[in-house]
């Protein structure tokens, strides 16, 4: 992943990426910003003590499961 995309995924996981749906879109269809991102929120928990026993993964499939599904 290059540095643009790294430094886009960042400001999405710090809440600081405002209205910018192409980031978004650009995390359901790559792959290597849906494994730092699931790796960013899993750090980040792990440091909070939130881990719960059992680990969900399907945000980006719901997410896109939504879009799709979206009234345009």
């Amino acid at each position: 992943m290059n540095k643009e995309k790294q430094e886009e995924l960042s400001t999405l996981v710090d809440g600081e990426h405002g209205n910018n749906k192409q980031v978004l879109d650009r995390l359901l269809i790559d792959e290597s910003m849906k494994d730092k991102w699931k790796r960013y929120h899993m750090i980040g928990d792990c440091l909070r003590g939130y881990l719960p026993k059992k680990i969900n993964n399907s945000f980006p499939v719901s997410y896109t499961h939504l879009r799709a599904h979206e009234t345009r």
